[in-house]
């Protein structure tokens, strides 16, 4: 589920409900401009500076992230706390009484098992073509190891 906690925190930055099309709509914006820029100064980072750094920035990244989370507040639960096993049974009650939530979870699981399972067995055979292909074997070779 692609950021599923982006769908709970957004309304939480916007105090007027008239205007949460729009944060929606920036929210995104920066999604996808991060999305588009990320690798590009992921690689040159990597490329100029090491692997080691690229993993320090992602490490720094995830800190000011949570910085800048601090000032987000939470609104209060609306019921109590419940047992783990509670929710989980009111969960799949809900997914029961919701046939086309069984045929679409059933279908996700194939997806997944199926995407994961043809990336698994070609990812390592095709990762050294497609670099010598591009002419940067060394690089994925260093980067990756032996």
């Amino acid at each position: 589920m692609p950021n599923v906690t982006g769908c709970h925190v957004v309304p939480l930055t916007c105090p007027d409900q008239d205007h949460l099309q729009v944060t929606n709509a920036l929210a995104k914006l920066g999604h996808y401009a991060v999305i588009t820029v990320g690798p590009s100064f992921g690689g040159a980072l990597v490329a100029s500076a090491g692997p080691g750094a690229g993993v320090g920035c992602n490490a720094v990244s995830f800190f000011v992230c949570a910085a800048l989370m601090r000032g987000i507040a939470a609104p209060p639960p609306d019921r109590a706390p419940q047992r783990f096993v509670t929710n989980l049974a009111e969960g799949w009650s809900l997914v029961r009484a919701t046939p086309p939530l069984i045929s679409l979870r059933a279908f996700v699981i194939v997806c997944v098992a199926v995407g994961a399972g043809v990336f698994a067995a070609t990812h390592p055979a095709l990762a050294i073509p497609i670099a010598v292909s591009v002419g940067i074997a060394g690089l994925l070779i260093k980067v990756i190891g032996d």
